[in-house]
């Protein structure tokens, strides 16, 4: 696993990441660090499973449409399992989007930041949660970066692009 995954879970949360930083914020704070890239390396591994099980239902639902009604059997039933395991792994992506948006808040108040607030980034939802938790629970006080969301897009009118597809 190179570093990009540590990059995409730094734009999920609404960051950029300044990789040159992340040895000085290790050196100051290891366990904020290390929570920050297991959260990381989390949130990739599930998004991943979410992505090929996604293909896979898709793959499935496509045979099921050209199989005769005799032969539906075991189809239906590998469709069944794996919509099962998708309900499974998006409550923990959701967790996992959750983790990174509260271990990010940590990062992002040292001195010399590894993870910058990106306004122009597309933070997902869960992250958002989770550093609202995180900064609702360190007592700092401080308020939540503003969010407009209005048909699931957070950034507000006028800061939208289109979102990437994942692959």
């Amino acid at each position: 696993m190179d570093d990009t995954f540590l990059q995409r879970a730094a734009e999920a949360a609404g960051y950029r990441l300044a990789p040159q930083r992340l040895t000085q914020a290790a050196v100051e704070q290891p366990v904020h660090v290390a929570n920050w890239i297991v959260a990381a390396a989390r949130y990739t591994a599930t998004s991943t499973i979410h992505h090929l099980l996604t293909d896979a239902a898709r793959q499935l639902r496509d045979r099921l449409t050209g199989t005769p009604p005799a032969r539906l059997g075991g189809t239906v039933e590998a469709l069944a399992a794996v919509c099962d395991l998708l309900a499974d792994i998006d409550a923990d992506l959701d967790e996992a989007l959750r983790d990174i948006g509260r271990h990010s808040v940590a990062l992002a108040h040292l001195d010399r930041p590894p993870l910058i607030d990106d306004p122009a980034a597309t933070a997902l939802p869960a992250a958002l949660t989770g550093r609202q938790q995180a900064r609702a629970g360190s007592g700092a006080g401080q308020a939540a970066r503003a969010h407009h969301i209005s048909g699931g897009n957070p950034l507000p009118p006028g800061r939208r692009r289109p979102r990437r597809p994942h692959r």
